[in-house]
């Protein structure tokens, strides 16, 4: 006589799947924190924050540092050929990231960002701004446009754990 017992595990699969994602995410963020602790300069801070986007899965990252007077862009990755043009170099007052204090995407439920224009390289980008020094009372002391070569790379989850690194860096 054969007894054969069986049941659907897939979902305790896909819960457990999901604790370990989120576990790992947590270990990443944790470890940004630590490291940020660590700097020595805002520069510092900026690097190690784009070296923790490449970990994410972003290509390009570009940094605005914004003053009273001058907006002044910094390419973070290597690839300059990608991105050539200075979104905000001539009028702060347009972008949206700015303005808003939040982060600005391509597509999705928002209208992006009017100085931005995907090309055959740039597919999807999110602008996302940082305050230094506790200056959340005029607008943000800099803006990181992250650019990816895949459309609609910026997904919910790939949105939440920038905006989360973009806050612990703030």
């Amino acid at each position: 006589c054969i007894l054969i017992s069986a049941r659907d595990i897939s979902r305790e699969l896909f819960i457990e799947e999901k604790y370990k994602n989120t576990y790992r995410d947590l270990n990443l963020l944790y470890s940004f924190i630590t490291e940020l602790a660590n700097v020595h300069t805002e520069e510092e801070a900026y690097r190690l924050f784009a070296d923790y986007m490449k970990k994410l899965g972003i290509e390009h990252i570009r940094l605005y540092r914004i003053t009273e007077k001058t907006v002044q862009a910094v390419m973070l990755t290597e690839e300059e050929h990608v991105w050539t043009r200075n979104c905000i170099e001539q009028d702060t007052e347009i972008c949206k990231a700015i303005r808003s204090g939040l982060p600005v995407i391509t597509g999705g439920k928002t209208y992006g960002c009017p100085l931005i224009q995907t090309n055959n390289k740039i597919k999807s980008y999110m602008c996302v701004p940082v305050w230094i020094e506790n200056n959340y009372t005029t607008s943000a002391s800099a803006i990181f446009t992250l650019m990816s070569t895949e459309p609609d790379f910026f997904t919910e989850e790939i949105r939440k754990k920038a905006s989360k690194f973009a806050e612990s860096l703030s």
